[in-house]
């Protein structure tokens, strides 16, 4: 198993490093590797910030996809969220969330053209493209790298952004901490009860809204040790998530991706 664990760290640490930095939309971040340049740019249409943007001329919109409904998440990460869920269901269900209730798009374009983006990739090289960008509400994958990837790399990068998803969660705001704690009902496999708390999630947020409460989400601060977390957490969800125990998971949530002060008490 520990060898396992120092291959899986090599290879992430080869080919897949996160970079965020703070901006004005907060952080972003996302994975990047070595990938040589194709054809296909973005488009950048108005004078705002990506308005009628497109790629291939079409749409982004066009791109958006549900990424807990593909083919690689039901076969190869659901398995490992529900193996999570039976130690650990609010730690599943908040990788749920970051795939349920983000925007996710697979897009045939360089990601680093899609404005605005100051992100800043950890590795140099001019053969070097961002393959996977998150904000705090999208996710973008470079289709050109991910279409011809095994299904187990693509496990891969997926596991990663909904773990960066979970680490950015403490910076998002009391709406989106609403929607995760609900989601872990879908853990539990009581869809009318998700459903009941989702939408007291919407009425609270409309009521803070009307009352003129403040709603701003605090800077996202992350540092080198960050991405080093996220990249950790990730290898040890693939390589033993389904034998990692209840104290071993809580700890990846509460302290490796500093979750506490977020999650219900045990019981």
């Amino acid at each position: 198993m520990k060898t396992q664990i120092q291959i899986g760290m090599m290879f992430l640490a080869l080919v897949a490093v996160t970079a965020c930095k703070p901006g004005n939309r907060g952080a972003q971040g996302g994975t990047v590797l070595e990938w040589e340049k194709g054809p296909g740019r973005l488009n950048e249409g108005g004078a705002d910030t990506g308005g009628g943007a497109g790629a291939n001329g079409r749409m982004l919109e066009n791109y958006r996809v549900r990424i807990y409904e593909t083919p690689e998440f039901k076969t190869h990460v659901q398995p490992l969220i529900d193996q999570i869920g039976k130690s650990e269901p609010q730690f599943a269900a908040e990788l749920m969330h970051i795939a349920m209730h983000r925007q996710w798009y697979i897009i045939p374009t360089d990601l680093g053209k899609i404005p605005p983006s100051d992100m800043v990739a950890a590795i140099s090289g001019k053969n070097v493209e961002q393959l996977a960008v998150q904000t705090e509400a999208e996710v973008w994958i470079d289709r050109r790298a991910y279409g011809p990837m095994p299904a187990k790399e693509r496990k891969e990068l997926i596991v990663h952004e909904l773990v960066m998803g979970v680490r950015l969660m403490e910076y998002q705001s009391s709406f989106d901490q609403c929607l995760a704690a609900a989601t872990v009902q879908l853990i539990k496999q009581e869809p009318k009860v998700y459903s009941d708390m989702k939408r007291s999630c919407s009425l609270e947020r409309l009521r803070d809204a009307t009352q003129n409460h403040n709603l701003t989400k605090k800077q996202i601060r992350l540092n080198n040790k960050d991405y080093n977390v996220v990249r950790g957490v990730t290898i040890q969800l693939l390589n033993e998530g389904g034998s990692l125990s209840y104290e071993e998971l809580r700890t990846m949530a509460e302290i490796d991706l500093r979750r506490a002060l977020h999650r219900p008490p045990p019981g």
